[in-house]
């Protein structure tokens, strides 16, 4: 249903999560920057103390909390449905939070924005019968979602026909301009766990051992997270006699200090779009990162970072590049930082996903529609 003239529009944002990876960190800026520009933006998470809820209040967004990814999802739909009538659409945001959402849609008469986080679902990467019955459940979930917003140029041609393209947006940073000192030294950030990152995490390893003795003697490689992998990642460090040049963070609140006393941003998994990518060049970071995916979209090759293959030679290279140039890597830097500013705003994500908002409005069906308020 679309909104009465006059009114504001009202949109619940659901995310079937509870802390603050990259997704968690776009739903918040998406729903903070909805709410800057009018829009009664209101999100479903879930309960469990990892972050999210706090950073979502603590930016004055009403939070709701649901058990989306368990036994009692079920449950959580009527819930979910109920508290839709309040609201002219949904907007969710990874599969579970997805599933939950056309079926309380459907319930509550609403219609469904999903943006498309994944290069890859989870299901495909399983056993013949699981990856059938994902693609099967997968086929249900899409028929009854309006509009679907992806991210980046890869994710669109993953997700056909619903598709349009609506990027993330950071807020600009108040990371200051770097000094000759900062060169040489990288930073990454992202989850360690049994995923592609994992394998990006290595390739980050492998590249930066093989890049060392071209490095200055103060080079040094920051991992920032936390996950199941750690251990591994931490013994392959050891294993390539980097013990002391590799620093392993664990999850941090804010990475902000980590990525001021850097001097580029190492981007070593493929990504569906690359949100902590986007905050380094927000923060003033050049950028390497694999040619695959969302990426490809972030880094304008030579101007604001280097696009390598993901082999350890080709991010080695790289590495030595910029540290061997300070001049060109800071002018990299401020041209990634003008570009996160330009193009990558959250301002511009608003708007593109308010437009996205209108059109799936106009596309639902208006006799499914109920005022707002109606039990």
């Amino acid at each position: 249903m679309s909104p009465v003239a006059g009114t504001p529009l009202r949109a619940l944002l659901v995310v079937s999560s509870s802390r603050l990876a990259g997704t968690e960190r776009h739903v918040v800026e998406l729903a903070a920057g909805l709410r800057s520009a009018g829009v009664e933006a209101e999100v479903v998470c879930e309960a469990g103390g990892e972050g999210l809820d706090d950073v979502l209040a603590g930016r004055g967004v009403p939070v709701h909390h649901l058990r989306l990814t368990d036994w009692a999802a079920a449950r959580s739909v009527l819930r979910l449905a109920r508290l839709s009538r309040r609201f002219h659409l949904l907007h969710a945001h990874l599969t579970h939070a997805t599933a939950a959402s056309v079926a309380a849609g459907a319930l509550a008469r609403r219609p469904v924005v999903e943006t498309f986080h994944f290069l890859d679902l989870a299901h495909e990467g399983r056993g013949s019968c699981r990856r059938l019955a994902g693609r099967a459940r997968r086929c249900i979930i899409d028929a009854g979602v309006t509009r679907t917003l992806g991210p980046s140029r890869a994710v669109l041609a993953r997700v056909g026909r619903k598709g349009v393209l609506v990027p993330h947006g950071a807020r600009p940073s108040s990371v200051a301009l770097r000094g000759p000192d900062a060169i040489g030294r990288f930073v990454t950030v992202g989850r360690l766990a049994a995923d592609s990152r994992s394998r990006g995490h290595e390739l980050a390893l492998r590249g930066f051992a093989t890049a060392l003795p071209g490095l200055p003697p103060g080079a040094e490689l920051t991992i920032v997270g936390e996950g199941t992998e750690r251990v591994r990642v931490e013994a392959l460090a050891r294993d390539l006699g980097m013990g002391d040049r590799v620093r392993f963070t664990g999850r941090v609140a804010d990475v902000t200090p980590e990525l001021g006393r850097a001097g580029a941003y190492l981007a070593p998994a493929t990504e569906a779009f690359g949100m902590a990518a986007l905050e380094a060049m927000a923060s003033g970071l050049p950028v390497v990162a694999v040619a695959r995916g969302g990426l490809l979209d972030l880094v304008d090759h030579e101007r604001t970072g280097l696009l390598v293959e993901p082999v350890p030679d080709a991010v080695a290279a790289a590495l030595v590049r910029l540290a061997g140039d300070p001049e060109a890597t800071l002018a990299m830097g401020e041209a990634a930082r003008r570009r996160a500013e330009e193009e990558f705003s959250v301002e511009r994500m608003v708007r593109l996903t308010m437009e996205a908002y209108g059109a799936a409005l106009g596309h639902a069906d208006p006799s499914l529609s109920e005022p707002l308020g109606a039990a």
